[in-house]
């Protein structure tokens, strides 16, 4: 049976416009509503998904937000991106797997990004020791947000994507449950780039020139989804590693 989590009815429309019924008449989807700016909001999901559902074959961690100008704070006191894109996927994996509805075969797919070259996880350096404290104060780009920068919040978070992927993939390979990163391309049309204004083109380019890697490609919707298709069920695919499938794209040029 598949469940869709997301905080938007928009999502919860769009299930109900797929062809997931005509292709199987007796396949239901149910939408649990949750905000991942909110933890009290992902336990509650979590917890009505463990009510539904004995076990999980599959996850796929795929909120996301980029690029956000404006420093924003979750209800939690936790910088925005990285309270999105990773923190509220941990805590709901973890409250899962907690409640053992994994089993062996069952896969974690987090959806991370090339963006992660932007920045990585935001730690304290040496000598300030590391602490719960001096950890949050780092990963929120200080007390009040003074050293924010919108494109190392959405690296930060994109790299906390790949590590977590990581961790998982040797903490569950003794109970057969596969974990695996990956990024789908840059995609049009999904609402991810609410946030961007014309001059972040520039940025997300130059990044890619300055480290020498190739600009990015785009890829349309079908394109994108295939790679998170090919993660969650190719049967040939086993261990652990960043999954890139950059099969179909089109350069990106600067815009203007």
């Amino acid at each position: 049976m598949p469940l869709a989590l997301s905080p938007s009815p928009k999502e919860q429309n769009i299930l109900t416009e797929t062809p997931v019924n005509a292709l199987s008449p007796t396949t239901t989807t149910p939408f649990i509503p949750v905000d991942f700016l909110s933890q009290t909001s992902i336990r509650a999901a979590a917890s009505a998904l463990i009510a539904l559902s004995p076990k999980i074959d599959i996850l796929i961690n795929n909120a996301g937000v980029m690029g956000i100008h404006e420093y924003t704070l979750s209800a939690d006191g936790i910088e925005a991106q990285f309270a999105i894109n990773h923190l509220g996927h941990f805590l709901l994996t973890n409250l899962l797997l907690s409640a053992s509805l994994f089993t062996a075969s069952s896969r974690i797919i987090s959806i991370s990004s090339e963006g992660h070259i932007f920045a990585p996880v935001q730690l304290p350096s040496p000598p300030m020791p590391l602490t719960k404290n001096t950890a949050l104060t780092s990963i929120n780009f200080g007390a009040n947000g003074e050293n924010y920068d919108p494109w190392k919040a959405y690296g930060q978070s994109k790299s906390s994507n790949i590590l977590f992927a990581r961790s998982l993939a040797k903490k569950l390979a003794s109970r057969d449950i596969q974990a695996f990163s990956l990024h789908p391309g840059m995609i049009f049309g999904t609402g991810l780039a609410v946030n961007l204004v014309e001059p972040d083109w520039d940025v997300i380019l130059s990044v890619f020139e300055d480290v020498g890697r190739k600009r990015p490609g785009i890829k349309n919707l079908e394109e994108g989804l295939s790679t998170i298709v090919f993660a969650a069920l190719d049967e040939g695919i086993a261990g652990e590693f960043l999954l890139f499938l950059l099969s179909f794209w089109r350069p990106l040029e600067r815009r203007g």
